[in-house]
């Protein structure tokens, strides 16, 4: 009985052990291949003034990262690749549970649905849509990029 029980507290503590060195080696945040530093513009202040677009080593693997994203994820997030040519990047991402006041002051929590298209090396163009029947849920805006 013993020696079966100091076997299991062995297995036990071998997948515990285990399991930590796995969890480690995934924590290690894997580096972008190219970073588009973009500056916005738009009337609504739905957009972001700035963005980062983090191309990263896999292909079709574009993250995301802004004030929205932060303030939601914490961390960059991962946009949908729509279209990715040497000319044209076009994504696509939802932000969920975004802190928001409405035009009566109240806080509200909203759902945005951003699309991005890049003009790679230039022009940066870019919608938000909010979820939920608001009013004035559709913003545009335009700026640039600089890769770095």
């Amino acid at each position: 009985m013993v020696r079966w029980m100091r076997t299991s507290f062995l297995m036990v503590a071998w997948a515990i052990g285990a399991a930590g060195a796995q969890a480690q080696v995934q924590a290690q945040p894997i580096q972008p291949r190219l970073v588009h530093d973009c500056r916005l513009s738009d009337r609504h202040g739905l957009l972001p003034q700035r963005i980062f677009l983090l191309e990263m080593p896999a292909p079709g693997q574009v993250d995301v990262w802004d004030g929205a994203v932060k303030a939601t994820v914490g961390q960059p997030m991962p946009a949908t690749v729509v279209e990715d040519t040497p000319q044209t990047l076009r994504l696509k991402w939802e932000v969920r549970g975004l802190r928001a006041t409405t035009t009566r002051g109240s806080g509200t929590q909203i759902d945005v649905i951003y699309n991005a298209v890049y003009q790679r090396g230039g022009a940066l163009t870019m919608t938000a849509e909010i979820l939920g029947g608001y009013e004035n849920p559709l913003a545009q805006g335009t700026g640039s990029c600089t890769p770095g």
